[in-house]
């Protein structure tokens, strides 16, 4: 059996797009601390609500599924 590990791409996708932290968490109206927790996780960190994560996804301009990759 093969146990696929996942990667959080949060801090990528922040790069691409020349984004701080900061921003994101300004442009999803979420608490910094809320938001560096997640993009700075090796994984997204489970029971991460839905709500949250579409905030995020629609900041970045992203599908839920791109934040994240199994390897």
């Amino acid at each position: 059996m093969v146990v696929m590990a996942r990667r959080n791409l949060l801090p990528d996708l922040l790069e691409e797009r020349s984004m701080t932290i900061y921003r994101l968490a300004q442009e999803t109206r979420m608490p910094h601390h809320n938001v560096s927790h997640i993009v700075t996780s090796p994984t997204i960190p489970d029971g991460t609500n839905y709500k949250t994560l579409r905030k995020i996804a629609t900041a970045l301009g992203v599908k839920i599924d791109d934040m994240e990759i199994e390897e």
